[in-house]
């Protein structure tokens, strides 16, 4: 085990030229660029990777942000309608299969099938808002990219 933290994780000794820390994705990457990887992480530090020991160590680091002026509140419903837009693809193909008996969806379905294939498709956006898809889809680029903690994060949060 290092007794010495890397200085990218010591507050107050970096340069005030060096801006200051973003995310816990930024601070992984610094402990990279310090020579800090998974393996190196894990065994010096105790830690799982690097991306383990960013989350550790965030609070410690940042600086306080200057205030940010908030952005004018969105009509509830036309907050959930923004969310739920990545569907409009979908929607569309749903309206292609209804009207025009054709199935946009692919394989060998029947029109009745991909019709309701597809209604229960955008009817799942609509009830859930889109947050479990775009949770799941984040969790999915988590696991390819081999960070299951951050996938088990998002996962529990």
């Amino acid at each position: 085990m290092r007794n010495q933290l890397p200085n990218c994780l010591t507050p107050g000794t970096g340069d005030d030229r060096v801006r200051p820390v973003l995310d816990v994705y930024d601070l992984a990457v610094r402990l990279e660029i310090e020579g800090i990887s998974d393996a190196v992480a894990r065994a010096d530090y105790g830690f799982s990777s690097t991306l383990a020991m960013s989350r550790e160590y965030f609070n410690d680091v940042r600086r306080p942000d200057p205030p940010i002026r908030k952005p004018a509140a969105k009509i509830g419903f036309l907050q959930f309608l923004n969310g739920i837009s990545f569907a409009i693809p979908a929607f569309l193909c749903t309206a292609a299969t209804l009207f025009y008996h054709l199935s946009l969806w692919g394989g060998d379905l029947s029109p009745e099938a991909a019709s309701a294939l597809a209604i229960g498709t955008v009817c799942s956006f609509i009830a859930t808002g889109g947050i479990v898809q775009a949770s799941a889809r984040r969790m999915l680029t988590q696991i390819h990219m081999n960070d299951w903690d951050g996938a088990a994060f998002t996962c529990r949060r």
